[in-house]
């Protein structure tokens, strides 16, 4: 099975098993680390998606741009939920996260990571 249909693959379980878990529980009844998971299944299913998609998409960057540019793609709307979830999205605070997202991504360039 080549790498790509690995993620393929991969990916589809954890979209199956954020589904499951967005629509067969409740969150008044879930134990606290079990309200965490949705986000993490999020932002791994985002992640594989967004990289299968940079792939075909820039064929041209190299293999670390293309992770970094996923992770930080995949983390702002998680983070922008988190904070929605908690009642404290504003205007200010997306400015603020995607803020966050790039200056990490410059530095992260910067310091050769990417």
């Amino acid at each position: 099975m080549s790498t790509n249909n690995q993620r393929i693959l991969f990916a589809s379980i954890i979209i199956v098993l954020f589904n499951s878990l967005i629509f067969m529980t409740s969150p008044d009844t879930l134990p606290l680390p079990f309200l965490t998971a949705p986000f993490i299944l999020l932002f791994m299913a985002l992640y594989l998606v967004l990289q299968l998609v940079l792939e075909k998409a820039t064929s041209n960057l190299q293999s670390r741009t293309r992770r970094g540019l996923s992770l930080a793609i995949a983390a702002l709307p998680v983070l922008l939920l988190l904070l929605q979830s908690i009642g404290q999205l504003t205007l200010i605070d997306f400015i603020i996260t995607s803020g966050l997202i790039v200056l990490l991504l410059f530095y992260f360039r910067k310091i050769d990571f990417l």
